[in-house]
């Protein structure tokens, strides 16, 4: 069986946005704890690259763009750990830039979960998961 075409949605495109903002804002908190010099720059690297492998690892199979996951866990860990990354990232941005900044990059990631409101009822266990034809998400595994 052929995979659907791969259509983006500005879902996924604002998805997108928001995990690179994430590693930022993840990073800047390594910036802020090590107090800038040498020691702030490692703590970039090491919570940028943490929060990355975190993000990339440890997925839920029918989340994947191909509905592989090097490490499963169920849908509410997942949940989980993407609120806490973005809660740690928000917290970076605060600490080490910008209050206003962090609350913007807060409210466009609840706006985002919002309006992506199908795979965050799936993720914490409230609806059944309908498969989409477009976007990352849509490998045809119904769960």
């Amino acid at each position: 069986m052929q995979d659907p075409p791969f259509k983006l949605s500005i879902i996924d495109v604002v998805r997108f946005a928001l995990e690179v903002g994430m590693l930022a804002g993840v990073g800047a908190f390594g910036w802020f704890a090590g107090n800038g010099g040498w020691t702030g720059g490692l703590l970039v690297a090491l919570c940028a690259a943490g929060a990355g492998a975190i993000w990339g690892i440890f997925r839920v199979p029918a989340d994947s763009p191909r509905g592989h996951a090097p490490v499963a866990v169920p849908r509410g860990v997942r949940f989980g750990l993407e609120a806490l990354l973005f809660a740690l990232a928000t917290y970076g941005i605060w600490s080490s830039w910008s209050r206003a900044a962090a609350e913007t990059f807060l409210t466009i990631t609840v706006v985002h979960y919002a309006l992506d409101w199908e795979r965050t009822g799936w993720l914490l266990g409230l609806k059944p998961r309908s498969t989409r034809a477009s976007g990352p998400h849509s490998n045809g595994i119904a769960t």
